[in-house]
């Protein structure tokens, strides 16, 4: 473990596997074209066969190019080459690259750094969905969950990449968290249970979750399904409110909505939790899992810190994100692979697939549903 100083108190959470950092070699013209058009090279193959077996990887690039413009381009090479490896190995066909626009990190007032909760990249189109490989029931269409009120595009990302233009002069860490443990563990609390659960189980626990908070998306003006709705809360201020910087204040206008809100963020399990979104997540997740905030941490993520110029591609569906410690000088361009499209039997095979892996387990302390052979999908 290695801790992480935030505002007031430390985070404890294991380090990225070495295996996950990988290192780019110099790179010329020539090889810049030819990673674009999918000709072989050993850095892109290891990189794919690390992002299907830990979900997660980060390419250093800064330490060969000393130019922005030239460490972007050399990104958005290596997107495109991993792009085709990914494919060679059963993604998506249409998978694509997707480069939005350069974002600023918020920190807010009085602070000198902001933690990044938790969340899935385009949560309005970009959160994990069971297969109906696994549960036939499921619709298609529940893997968009709003059509408004969203500051991301329209596509599905199913790889979230950022490349740090700027890393900023604070730690600057990115932790992942795989989902499926998590779920796992919500399934067993709401059921009383002692039992492991098989993969079946836990698909139609989501399934089901997901559609009960799209049923109730309009009344609770919500864009985006949250990590408790996720795990099955009924609580409406969980399924209603996506925190988002842990140091920020909600609106007026949310306490005005929901008036046990203040009493809601008064405090909070941990007890160091230093800003009321962060409190209030803190408590979601001990409603939702009996853990709080540091616990989170310390049992289920992984930090991978970066520099400039490096980029760090993780898959968005079956692990969530986090960002510790970053400072307001800190510059990220999106870099995704997405697709239009998720209503696709490539598309149902590949998450099949993805629901089958157990990133970064020997990191993570947790158990995880159980599949049966029958279960295995080829």
């Amino acid at each position: 473990m290695e801790e992480i100083l935030l505002t007031s108190h430390p985070i404890e959470i294991a380090p990225v596997p070495d295996r996950c950092n990988i290192e780019v070699p110099v790179l010329s013209e020539s090889d810049l074209h030819q990673l674009s058009t999918g000709a072989y090279f050993d850095f892109i193959r290891k990189a794919a066969e690390t992002l299907r077996a830990d979900c997660v990887v980060r390419f250093r690039i800064g330490n060969r190019i000393k130019s922005g413009d030239e460490a972007l381009l050399a990104a958005k090479c290596i997107a495109e080459a991993l792009n085709i490896e990914l494919k060679r190995h059963g993604a998506p066909q249409k998978m694509f690259v997707e480069v939005d626009r350069a974002q600023t990190t918020y920190v807010p007032e009085g602070f000198t750094s902001r933690t990044l909760l938790p969340h899935h990249d385009a949560a309005h189109v970009s959160y994990l969905t069971p297969s109906r490989l696994d549960y036939p029931d499921f619709d298609p269409a529940d893997r968009s969950f709003s059509g408004k009120g969203y500051t991301s595009g329209k596509a599905h990302k199913i790889y979230q990449g950022i490349f740090i233009a700027n890393a900023g002069d604070r730690a600057g860490v990115t932790a992942y968290y795989p989902l499926l443990p998590l779920i796992c563990a919500a399934y067993v609390r709401l059921s009383c249970t002692s039992s492991q659960p098989h993969l079946a189980d836990c698909a139609q626990f989501l399934g089901l979750n997901i559609r009960s908070a799209i049923a109730a998306r309009e009344s609770r003006s919500t864009n985006y399904l949250t990590l408790p709705a996720a795990l099955g809360s009924v609580v409406e201020e969980y399924n209603s409110l996506a925190p988002h910087a842990g140091e920020a204040d909600f609106p007026e206008i949310d306490y005005e909505r929901f008036p046990q809100l203040k009493r809601m963020v008064a405090d909070c399990v941990c007890g160091s939790c230093v800003g009321a979104q962060g409190r209030f997540f803190c408590n979601s997740l001990n409603e939702s899992l009996g853990l709080d905030w540091p616990s989170l941490n310390k049992g289920y993520g992984v930090a991978v810190r970066s520099e400039t110029f490096d980029l760090i591609i993780a898959n968005n569906l079956n692990l969530i994100h986090a960002g510790l410690a970053g400072g307001s000088d800190r510059v990220l361009v999106p870099v995704c692979l997405v697709m239009e499209n998720t209503d696709d039997p490539d598309y149902e095979r590949w998450l099949a697939d993805a629901w089958r892996q157990q990133p970064l387990k020997g990191e993570i302390q947790s158990f995880w549903p159980i599949v049966e052979e029958r279960d295995v999908v080829v």
